[in-house]
């Protein structure tokens, strides 16, 4: 799974929007690996091999390969196509607002491709065609009322140029999300290379930020089992190969975020930020990520370990300390490269502090959330610290973590106000 960072999704409330600045400082540059070694995302490699008539084209048609969404809050990398707009993602069968496996559709029971919290998403892929042979392109697209999915192929010539575009689609519109079969023949033109396929997921909704995203502005626009075959032979598509990793190798790096608070009351505010501010002299400020869902807790998760997991729309852990998640996270990828970590947590009493009281709430750092942290409580009390230990590890390099968290207790008026309750939550799968 890859890690794909969470930030709000315009510049507006959310954590990691007002993080701003994702404050990577490399103390000394050295010679070892990376530190932060997310999973690689797949890519396509040339060959020459050719595929047999009625073969299928398209690179991961029924969305198998790779991370799915358990509740689709979540973006993920969809290998073999292109992101071309939105935040689209993968769900299974059954996902609650989703189709179910219990219907006729489709054959080949893969997975869905869904729209996700971004508004219009666009996949895109590209295959080689054969000039002159006959085309048949097809797939299951649905939706709802306020969402449906198309799907569109661009034949062009060697140099790019368009010779003739076919659609199918589209499908959806319907009170409940369910899945129709599109599908569409003809001859590929002469003087055609390629054929640009184009899966279009669109909303009428206007993407959220704020209480209760993204369930209000969600995508439910589907596709599943796209293909694109020929009757005469054609170049294979090529294997899914992972990328060659190629990222700096930093000795030590820092990670703030700052809860609840706008990206302009972060960036720009020199008066209460001067030293964050004065960093983006020498570093990038990303503007263009995208937050999992709100309130927060899924975003710190995405940071943390690739993924929302599931989590509901609330913030389970202080409501409920037994919620845990068993995978893998950044500590993990970390200490397998033989490095260490630590996240430091502001007001906490102690180390592990797995309880809420006044300004500090155990759920905004989200290491504690995984299994293998909160299940060990040497190893937890070793790693996660009160914010008092930083001073004293950073007087050494031997002692200075070679990725350090700090997540700032904020005081937000809601959670000042409310009150932990007991709750019931079921463990993701």
């Amino acid at each position: 799974m890859a890690f794909r960072t969470a930030a709000s999704r315009r510049a507006g409330a959310g954590i990691l929007g007002t993080l701003a600045v994702l404050t990577a400082a490399a103390l000394a540059m050295g010679q070892p690996a990376p530190v932060l070694a997310a999973t690689p995302v797949m890519h396509v490699t040339a060959t020459a091999a050719m595929a047999a008539p009625g073969t299928n084209l398209l690179l991961n048609p029924e969305a198998t390969a790779g991370a799915t969404s358990a509740q689709g809050w979540d973006a993920v990398t969809i290998p073999g196509w292109q992101v071309a707009g939105g935040l689209p993602t993968v769900v299974r069968y059954g996902t609650p607002g989703f189709p179910e496996t219990a219907k006729s559709w489709p054959a080949n029971r893969g997975n869905l491709f869904a729209g996700g919290a971004g508004g219009t998403a666009k996949l895109v892929q590209q295959a080689s065609v054969t000039p002159n042979a006959r085309y048949d392109i097809a797939g299951w697209l649905g939706g709802t009322t306020t969402s449906a999915a198309e799907l569109t192929v661009q034949f062009t010539g060697a140099s790019g140029r368009i010779l003739a575009t076919v659609a199918i689609g589209p499908a959806g519109k319907q009170a409940k999300s369910a899945l129709d079969y599109r599908q569409a023949a003809g001859t590929v033109p002469a003087g055609a290379a390629r054929a640009r396929v184009t899966i279009t997921l669109t909303t009428t909704l206007t993407d959220w930020n704020g209480p209760d995203a993204p369930q209000t502005g969600y995508n439910y626009a589907t596709a599943a089992d796209i293909s694109l075959t020929l009757n005469q032979p054609a170049p294979a598509p090529p294997p899914l190969t992972p990328p060659v990793p190629d990222v700096l190798g930093y000795q030590h790096v820092f990670l703030f975020y700052f809860e609840n608070e706008d990206y302009s009351q972060v960036i720009g505010n020199t008066k209460q930020a001067p030293y964050l501010n004065s960093l983006r002299r020498g570093g990038a400020t990303l503007t263009n990520f995208y937050a999992e869902e709100h309130p927060s807790d899924a975003n710190y998760l995405a940071l943390a370990g690739g993924s929302a997991f599931g989590v509901p729309l609330t913030d389970p852990e202080e409501e409920n300390p037994l919620y845990n998640i068993d995978a893998a996270n950044i500590g993990d990828l970390i200490a397998s490269r033989g490095e260490s970590w630590k996240a430091y947590l502001q007001s906490a009493n102690g180390p592990c502090d797995d309880t809420v009281h006044g300004y500090y709430w155990n759920d905004d750092q989200p290491m504690m959330y995984f299994q293998d942290v909160r299940d060990r409580p040497r190893y937890c009390a070793s790693h996660v610290v009160p914010l008092e230990e930083l001073s004293s590890d950073l007087a050494n390099p031997a002692t200075t973590p070679n990725f350090a968290w700090w997540p700032p207790t904020t005081a937000p008026i809601w959670k000042a106000a409310a009150s932990p309750r007991a709750t019931n939550f079921s463990r993701p799968s």
